[in-house]
């Protein structure tokens, strides 16, 4: 059916559908429409014929020609330049020859004159005649001299390094210092994260432990990704491979804009890398140590050295440099130096590698975290001065033009955009703020840290912030190699008898310190342990160990910062290296590095492993013989209490933050769960998974519960009744999970377990709203019979302690790749006595042999079926339930 025309007063049909503003239009609306549109485009061809004129009359002409006269000169100068030391070296020649001459021509006339008066007054003695003839013979050996020599002119060819004559774009306005007086946005980085930072025309990269962080130019965050590759030293960007170059003490890594990729440079040599920085056709990378050499690299591919320079030509002995900055064909390095105390800058030639200005920072230099310069507009630099809070403006050749206060203390400087500088800065999160909603104001509130606050529905709050004082958290970087020899002899005397394990659910990891890293995998067959597959992640070499000193030459370790479990953690790197070859790494071998971190109760126990990069690993270990050193003791924050008072007719706390708790605490108490991993040391590792409870119910539980122990499988269904008794209680569970109606869960962490009685066993992993799953075995009843009549061992019997349980045999479940072979699994429904009034169970996963798994479940609620089975070892429910009601 037809539209009328939408326009007011328009009684004609509508002919078309305007996509713009989606109006019903007739043909002649939609004439005037579209005409009204076109006229729309008018001062956009305006401006267009604008800017273009502009470019035209633009006077380029006189920008080249003013340049030429300027080149012009500069090369006439050159030429008057060389004409004047040309003359110079004219006369030098001339000179030269001229006083030799002279010299033997007044010997000869001094001849000429005793001869002239022998003559005169006939007069000669025979001493005489020998005085002249010595004379003469001498004058005529230095005329023979001279006569043999020959002049040789040695020139050295004309250099002209390319840093002569630079074409640069000026900035007729200078730089303005005013951008400091306001900050436009400021992004904290957690304790752990590292300083470095860098950015394209785009995206500014920073990190905040865990997370690599994009930015955009509102300073809003895009994406993050979590970070697993070891400390980031530094970073830089590369336009010329559209990638974020990544640097840790070991390995470089390119990095997508997106973050969507990470990849390790294998072609880099096996060396300890500091800072980084690129131009369009080279990388350029520092090393850590002392004496610090740098290193071109080509960014065509393989990335391959190019170009070494070395200590002396670098920095000195006693020196080392922290960071480099490339712009417009010229490195800047910021070198410290461990005997004077200081730090200067220095400006290189990167072809020359010649010092162009060097700017000393006359002040103690005692600060740990490296400075980086920044280049801004025509040639200029921006320094840090972390002594005295200022950032330094310095001019092309290297003077200073103003000192400008910042805090706080300036660290890293980037160019992120033309108008913004990203800055990091001296962290100060080591404060805690606890708040403290008072009932009523009792006493006079102190005026001077009093605040108002008010929230969105009007409530308002009188908080009284605490005065804080300024404490000294320094954190120690370095520590004594002395004071870690007891902790080592301590360590490594327990190698030959004790090894840490810790076991997943297929690798087992062996630790035994100070001799190796074992990864392996066994299946047992009868009893008997046979070994599938074994992989060396390192040996423990000292030589392997990094070789630092202090300013007084003494033998020192580094001490790690890592967040672990949300605090930071001060950790020491112990390195196992030459492992088992990595076809996944270009055959190198195995790496790993393990972190010590105190813990009073860790017995030296693994508490993570993850795999870094390919084939090189991390560990951290908990051990209580660490804590012995002070170095590694976790320092507490400080604590602070701001309280605040409501004030009439409003509640004591904000209605949405009491919603919002009271909602946190429900979600805990309906659907807190979770899941954790505990290896016997008989292999066997058990998947816990335990659900919060409310301090009520945990009252309510007698003494004697095993708190380590206690923890539930999840029904998947409704939750425990109220005003029921236990027996009740189990007694219903156990017949909906007997008769299908209800199947028992486990697990929050990435795989979940699901056993439906009668049905299939699976594991599964949920994420957005997808399952990913495993089926590890069907229930086929005569299948179970023919297994555990061949496994009579397996049959529940209440006369034997060990055997209190009920084994059900589930077949047929998926292909497993590694057999070609359908999965099976064993569940072990046992008996647990407790006394607890909920439903307590523990479930464990075993895989004994590869896809052939067992999967228990001990609980009290299954102490009444090792009496009801069948002669086949099924449950049998009519009997149980029977007996119930008797009861």
């Amino acid at each position: 059916m037809s539209q009328p025309c939408t326009i007011q007063k328009c009684e004609r049909t509508s002919r078309a559908v305007c996509d713009c503003c989606n109006q019903n239009l007739c043909l002649q609306h939609l004439h005037e429409h579209n005409e009204l549109l076109v006229t729309q485009l008018n001062p956009f061809i305006d401006t267009l014929n604008s800017l273009g004129e502009r470019l035209n009359i633009y006077d380029f002409h006189g920008k080249v020609r003013d340049g030429h006269q300027a080149l012009e000169q500069w090369r006439t100068e050159c030429h008057q330049t060389i004409d004047f030391f040309f003359e110079q070296k004219q006369k030098e020649l001339q000179h030269l020859v001229t006083m030799k001459i002279e010299k033997q021509q007044e010997k000869i006339l001094d001849i000429r004159t005793k001869l002239s008066k022998f003559t005169r007054e006939q007069e000669v003695t025979q001493r005489d005649l020998n005085n002249l003839s010595a004379t003469i013979n001498r004058l005529e050996r230095d005329i023979s001299k001279i006569e043999q020599v020959t002049l040789s002119i040695h020139s050295s060819p004309l250099e002209i390094d390319d840093t002569i004559v630079q074409i640069r774009e000026t900035n007729v306005q200078p730089f303005d210092a005013s951008i400091f007086s306001s900050i436009r946005r400021t992004v904290t980085y957690p304790r752990g994260s590292w300083y470095s930072l860098t950015s394209n025309d785009q995206f500014l990269l920073l990190h905040q432990v865990p997370n690599l962080c994009l930015l955009d130019t509102t300073l809003s965050k895009v994406k993050e990704i979590i970070w697993l590759h070891g400390t980031l030293y530094d970073m830089c960007w590369s336009s010329t491979l559209d990638r974020f170059l990544l640097l840790t003490n070991d390995n470089l890594f390119l990095v997508g804009e997106n973050l969507l990729s990470i990849d390790l440079v294998q072609t880099l040599p096996k060396q300890k890398w500091f800072s980084c920085t690129c131009s369009h056709e080279y990388l350029y990378l520092s090393t850590e140590e002392w004496g610090s050499s740098i290193v071109q690299i080509g960014l065509s591919s393989p990335m391959m050295i190019i170009k070494e320079w070395k200590s002396p030509e670098t920095c000195a002995a006693d020196e080392f440099i922290e960071s480099i900055v490339y712009n417009n064909g010229t490195l800047v390095l910021s070198i410290r130096n461990r005997t004077k105390k200081t730090i200067r800058v220095d400006l290189r030639s990167t072809k020359t590698f010649h010092q162009i200005w060097s700017f000393v920072l006359h002040t103690n230099y005692d600060k740990t975290t490296a400075l980086r310069c920044c280049s801004i507009e025509s040639n200029e630099w921006l320094i840090p001065d972390l002594h005295g809070n200022h950032l330094l403006h310095v001019s092309a050749d290297g003077k200073l033009i103003q000192r400008i206060t910042y805090q706080p203390t300036p660290y890293r400087i980037n160019q992120f955009t033309s108008d913004i500088l990203a800055i990091a800065t001296e962290t100060y999160d080591d404060i805690l703020y606890d708040i403290k909603w008072q009932r009523e104001i009792t006493s006079s509130l102190d005026l001077a840290n009093s605040f108002i606050f008010t929230s969105k529905r009007k409530e308002t709050y009188s908080c009284v912030l605490p005065t804080t004082q300024s404490t000294d958290t320094t954190l120690p970087d370095y520590i004594l190699n002395t004071e870690l020899e007891s902790f080592f002899q301590n360590l490594h005397s327990q190698a030959a008898t004790t090894c840490t394990y810790r076991l997943d659910p297929y690798w087992t990891y062996e630790l035994c310190h100070g001799m190796h890293i074992r990864q392996y995998h066994e299946t047992k067959v009868a009893g008997k342990k046979t070994m599938h597959q074994e992989y060396f992640l390192g040996y423990y070499h000292a030589a392997s160990q990094e070789k630092l000193v202090n300013d007084q030459d003494q033998a020192v370790t580094r001490i790690l910062y890592k967040t672990f479990d949300n605090r930071e953690m001060p950790m020491l790197e112990v390195r196992y290296t030459h492992g088992t070859n990595c076809d996944l790494n270009s055959d190198s071998p195995r790496e790993t590095v393990v972190l010590y971190m105190c813990h009073e109760n860790g017995r030296n126990g693994i508490m993570s492993i993850q795999e870094v990069s390919s084939c090189h690993y991390e560990i951290v270990i908990a051990s209580p013989q660490l804590c012995k050193i002070s170095a590694f003791n976790l320092v507490e924050p400080s604590q602070y209490k701001i309280n605040c008072y409501p004030h009439e007719n409003v509640g004591r706390r904000p209605r949405n933050l009491a919603r919002l708790e009271h909602e946190h605490e429900s979600s805990i108490r309906k659907s807190g769960s979770a899941q954790f991993t505990m290896t016997n040391a008989d292999g066997t590792t058990f998947i816990i998974s335990y659900q919060y409870s409310n301090e009520a119910d945990v009252k309510e539980m007698p003494d004697n519960t095993n708190s380590d122990t206690s923890h539930t499988v999840t029904p998947s269904t409704s939750s425990e009744p109220e005003n029921k008794s236990p027996e009740i209680v189990h007694q219903e569970f156990l017949q909906k999970f007997l008769t299908g109606e209800e199947c028992l869960t486990s697990g929050s962490d990435w795989w979940q377990y699901e056993i439906c009685y009668g049905k299939h066993v699976i594991q599964f992993h949920e994420e957005n709203e997808q399952r990913t799953s495993i089926l590890l075995g069907l229930w086929n009843r005569e299948k179970h019979i023919e297994w555990i009549h061949s496994n009579s061992d397996k049959r529940s019997n209440q006369n034997n302690q060990e055997r209190q349980y009920v084994s059900l045999y589930y077949t047929d479940g998926d292909v497993c790749e590694l057999t070609n072979d359908r999965r099976v699994v064993e569940i072990k429904l046992k008996c647990a006595k407790k006394h607890d009034k909920s439903l307590i169970a523990t479930m464990y996963l075993v895989e004994p042999q590869t896809c052939s798994y067992v999967l228990g479940v001990e609980s009290p609620v299954f102490c009444d079926l090792i009496d009801n089975v069948d002669e086949h070892g099924i449950p049998d429910p009519e009997k149980l339930f029977e007996r119930d009601e008797e009861t």
